[in-house]
């Protein structure tokens, strides 16, 4: 190693001590005791001036910015459901009742994975000013917003004096990102639930009319009951029972030692993403699907054939967390010995758990298992290369490999 790269690698933790402890107001202190101490030893009266100006600087920059924004108010509004991975607006109205210069509104957004707080510039502000600020959402979650604080440094940017200021309570709720399923693929028509009801793939769905119900928006013209509607005056529609429609079982490992790497790319957070996503499926393609886990709090909830919204299930999606300590496969077989109007299993396994097989043996030979195995190394160092494959099928099982780079929406493509 070289001269100049151990000066280099020493120097590193001194310049980084510098700045964050070494501002320009710490060092007009520094510069006013010295020119103290040379002045008292030498009596010369033009360094004891130089030393009541430097004084006189430093009051000023900390007395000023504190009476400027004594009479400041802040208010925001906002969404208060987004989507992770959108940009929403959030409204800011500064009200003040003198001009007031160079001042700063800075908040702290906990649902963006960067340190650094949210930060708004404004030169000039007389009675009131309004701004948008478009906000990038990057973690699930419900999140409350703290107070807002006002900075200023004016008039010599020699110290900032920040101010907090009280606002409403607000929250945001952000939905887990999604991405399109173009084919979710099943094994075979024909294929038997636990409960013996036959099962089918989306082709060749056998229904009977079980009743009839009002008319939800998103409903299908043509299962409209036009003889019932004319007489009740309003739109009527058929329900019908699936005889052969496949049922999704999605198993959540919320073990808080099973999610590995850091918000909001880590595997429990992909899992959470593919399990809303297969949600939205479903319900496109009117399939019913259950979605178990324990955490703290006990996941569950269920899509039933004939929804046509999943804004409620995504909300509850939203609040899941990895959080528990109940062994995965015991989480399995007590949803398994719950639900037996299911015929596809969903699981989510590390590959370094290497248990995958043994989840896969313990399954009725009657369930049609999905895996998806998260490359979990790869969610440490991502940079990394790692062997993956496309969704295999063997037999009654389908293996999906994710990686921290992966594209989901080609998750399922054989």
């Amino acid at each position: 190693m070289s001269t100049d790269q151990n000066l280099s690698d020493s120097s590193g933790p001194l310049l980084t001590w510098l700045t964050q402890h070494f501002n320009i107001h710490r060092f007009l202190w520094l510069v006013a005791v010295i020119i103290f101490f040379i002045a008292w030893n030498r009596g010369l009266a033009l360094l004891y001036g130089m030393l009541a100006l430097i004084l006189g600087v430093l009051c000023l920059s900390y007395i000023y910015p504190y009476l400027f924004l004594r009479d400041v108010a802040v208010s925001r509004k906002q969404k208060t459901v987004v989507e992770a991975g959108e940009s929403f607006k959030i409204q800011y109205k500064v009200r003040t009742s003198r001009p007031l210069l160079n001042i700063e509104v800075c908040e702290a957004l906990p649902f963006i994975s960067t340190s650094d707080d949210f930060r708004y510039f404004i030169p000039v502000v007389s009675g009131e000013y309004r701004f948008n600020a478009m906000v990038p959402c990057e973690q699930r979650g419900l999140f409350k917003l703290s107070d807002l604080s006002i900075q200023s440094s004016y008039p010599f940017g020699i110290y900032s004096h920040n101010k907090y200021v009280e606002t409403d309570a607000a929250s945001v709720l952000v939905l887990p990102k999604t991405f399109p399923i173009q084919n979710l693929p099943f094994l075979f028509t024909g294929m038997q639930s636990k409960g013996g009801n036959i099962e089918a793939t989306m082709s060749g769905l056998h229904n009977e009319c079980s009743g009839l119900r009002e008319y939800r928006y998103g409903d299908s013209m043509k299962h409209i009951h036009w003889a019932c509607s004319a007489r009740h005056q309003e739109l009527i529609v058929k329900e019908y029972e699936s005889f052969d429609r496949p049922t999704l079982l999605i198993v959540l490992d919320q073990h808080s030692d099973s999610d590995i790497g850091d918000l909001p790319d880590s595997t429990f957070e992909y899992a959470i993403q593919i399990s809303a996503s297969l949600i939205e499926y479903a319900i496109e393609h009117q399939i019913g699907v259950h979605v178990f886990g324990r955490g703290r709090i006990e996941t569950r909830l269920s899509v039933m054939p004939g929804s046509f919204d999943s804004r409620e299930h995504l909300e509850k999606l939203a609040l899941v967390q990895s959080d528990g300590d109940v062994n995965y496969k015991q989480v399995l077989d007590h949803a398994l010995s719950e639900l037996d109007d299911v015929n596809t299993v969903v699981t989510f396994t590390n590959r370094s758990a290497d248990i995958a097989d043994s989840i896969a043996n313990a399954l009725d030979n009657r369930l049609y298992h999905i895996d998806i195995e998260m490359v979990d190394q790869s969610f440490i160092y991502p940079v990394r290369k790692y062997q993956l494959h496309k969704a295999q099928q063997r037999g009654n099982r389908l293996t999906c490999s994710v990686d921290r780079l992966s594209k989901l929406e080609e998750l399922f493509i054989c």
